[in-house]
């Protein structure tokens, strides 16, 4: 079976099975819609997505809240906009939705 087969594979799986999150504290996802990451390696992901993750697949039942980011994949981990949302929301419990 080839590397892309598994990771199709995979993907269809995991959207199978629904996201849930039944803790007490708040769950807020950090998504980007700049389409640049390993994935395109793979082939074009549906929809909007960082390259890597398409935005559906980041819908969670029981999340707080979701904030989409013009940013890849990758750059979430440098970027001064994801950590300045992180940092809202870890404080308030919402991100700040007049800054993306």
């Amino acid at each position: 079976m080839s590397f892309r087969t598994w990771v199709r594979r995979a993907r269809a799986r995991l959207l199978r099975r629904p996201a849930r999150w039944s803790r007490s504290e708040a769950l807020g996802i950090v998504a980007g819609s700049l389409p640049l990451g390993l994935g395109r390696m793979f082939g074009r992901l549906p929809g909007v997505n960082d390259g890597a993750v398409c935005l559906e697949e980041t819908a969670i039942e029981g999340m707080t809240e979701r904030v989409v980011l013009p940013v890849g994949h990758s750059a979430m981990l440098i970027s001064a906009k994801v950590a300045a949302q992180v940092a809202v929301f870890l404080s308030n419990g919402k991100f700040n939705a007049n800054s993306h």
